[in-house]
């Protein structure tokens, strides 16, 4: 007589196939965390910290990495953003109306100029 082993993680899986799809997404959406965060300049260890909690704590983590991502560069989508760097001192910018300023104080906009 033969006996057959029907291990509870199979049973449930064949009883339930809506768990394989959700543990599949879970499985999913951890590797991607894994990769965007290697992507972004995080060591393997951190990476590989997200995407483990990804599997144990999955709405958590996932989310918390989203909001932490949103917080620190300002996008869900796209490659990470580069921060722009204040001008140094002594530097020219330009302000938003086309005016041309420097560290002293001194402002010139092309319409003074051309009134004159």
């Amino acid at each position: 007589m033969a006996i057959v082993v029907d291990p509870l993680v199979v049973r449930v899986f064949l009883d339930q196939p809506v768990l394989v799809a959700i543990y599949a997404i879970t499985i999913a959406i951890s590797v991607w965390l894994f990769r965007d965060a290697r992507r972004r300049g995080k060591s393997v260890v951190v990476a590989a910290g997200w995407a483990i909690g990804g599997l144990l704590l999955p709405a958590l983590v996932h989310f918390g990495y989203l909001y932490g991502r949103i917080r620190d560069e300002g996008s869900i989508a796209g490659p990470p953003l580069e921060r722009d760097e204040p001008p140094k001192t002594g530097e020219k910018d330009e302000s938003a109306d086309g005016a041309k300023t420097e560290d002293d104080g001194e402002t010139r906009n092309e319409t003074e100029t051309n009134s004159a």
